[in-house]
């Protein structure tokens, strides 16, 4: 039962992370089938695309995290805590897509990549054992930040946790665009 404020706060990563990856593999099937760069040539730019493509994710992602932590049900939480905890996780889910659509030369990569992003949740759960300013340098993996928020809200430090909640969807903003960047580099080759 102390655990389960930790197994709680990772239900809205695991909705990013589950939304993200199919979409990862839709970007690699269209970037194998060539839509994307058919998208190149049509009145639709490809920015114009992954922003319907990536919002839309995000909607979904924060939409099934916010549903997933209440039916689970393994620790009392309130509206504002699902919510900011789901908003914060949400941009983990077209981190996930385009880091695959991007780093991946085919779906035999993109799984293999899809396996070891899941060691980037180790430091995570270690962050939670660590306290006092330590814990901070854990705020690099972008993981971090949802789960950090979750934890606030389950101490009742409400400030805390939507100051953290800000700090990480600026972090995750910050990843993505250099992501989508990276990603519009990759479609143009």
């Amino acid at each position: 039962m102390p655990y389960y404020p930790l197994l709680m706060s990772f239900l809205p990563l695991v909705a990013a992370g589950i939304t993200g990856t199919v979409v990862g593999f839709l970007l690699l099937d269209q970037r194998d089938d060539q839509t994307m760069t058919a998208l190149l040539v049509t009145p639709l730019s490809l920015g114009d695309y992954l922003r319907y493509r990536l919002s839309g994710l995000m909607i979904l992602s924060a939409a099934v995290g916010a549903v997933m932590v209440p039916l689970a049900g393994l620790t009392e939480t309130t509206p504002l805590q699902v919510v900011a905890t789901a908003v914060t996780a949400a941009p983990l889910a077209p981190i996930y897509a385009l880091f695959l659509g991007t780093f991946a030369a085919n779906k035999v990569q993109g799984f293999a990549l899809a396996k070891a992003v899941g060691v980037v949740l180790w430091p995570c759960v270690v962050s939670y054992f660590v306290t006092g300013p330590w814990q901070s340098a854990f705020g690099l993996v972008p993981h971090y930040w949802p789960l950090k928020v979750f934890w606030l809200f389950d101490e009742g430090a409400v400030g805390h946790a939507l100051t953290h909640a800000l700090i990480g969807v600026g972090w995750q903003a910050a990843l993505l665009m250099l992501l989508v960047r990276r990603f519009s580099h990759v479609v143009r080759r």
